[in-house]
């Protein structure tokens, strides 16, 4: 089974006397085979640009993405595994900081590492893991594990949990609730909540 969807996203930004205005799309195809329980996604984020620039005419570029994703499960067992691999359109994806001197990091630093370390670390910022148990098809519980947001979070002398996140959904007839936590720097959480609606069982309990 195909699916195609897309969403539109009006954003405004300001910096002290400066401000922005835009627009952007996301466009997903998604291919779902239930028999082998495996979806496979091609997603591409923020098509799109600036209506207003911040001075003059200087339009900037917004961060593009575009993703690959896979999700496959095992027949009678309640975990769900996924993987994606984000920035196709781009390799280089690490920031040279002159500043640091860290030695936590498992495929080597920025001075000391060798060019197939440099290969690992740069090939692991692309990719996103991530799995989900389903407790009766009622309650989900997620975690998942982004490299690159690891990188770029930690710091010199605290490994901490930057680029771990959690997630617990419900689901509750058409509806599915949703409640992520992600762990930043020094300390600080990212918080997410999220309301879905399964649209197409409104319309099979109309046609009964």
């Amino acid at each position: 089974m195909l699916n195609i969807g897309a969403t539109a996203k009006l954003f405004y930004s300001q910096f002290g006397q400066y401000s922005s205005v835009g627009m952007a799309t996301d466009i997903a195809f998604t291919v779902n085979d239930t028999a082998h329980l495996i979806t496979a996604s091609l997603v591409a984020k923020n098509i799109g640009g600036q209506f207003k620039a911040y001075a003059g005419n200087n339009r900037e570029p917004i961060p593009f993405d575009l993703q690959l994703a896979f999700a496959f499960g095992i027949k009678g067992f309640p975990l769900r595994f996924h993987i994606m691999y984000h920035d196709l359109h781009r390799w280089d994806l690490r920031y040279k900081d002159p500043n640091d001197t860290g030695s936590d990091n498992i495929f080597g630093t920025e001075n000391t590492e060798s060019k197939g370390k440099a290969f690992g670390d740069n090939l692991a910022r692309h990719f996103i893991f991530g799995a989900e148990l389903a407790i009766k098809k009622v309650v989900f519980l997620d975690l998942a594990y982004n490299h690159q947001r690891r990188q770029e979070l930690k710091l010199e002398n605290v490994r901490g949990a930057a680029g771990i996140s959690f997630g617990l959904g419900i689901n509750v007839k058409q509806f599915r609730f949703h409640y992520a936590l992600a762990p930043m720097a020094q300390g600080k959480v990212a918080n997410q909540l999220s309301l879905s609606v399964n649209t197409a069982g409104f319309v099979k309990k109309v046609k009964k």
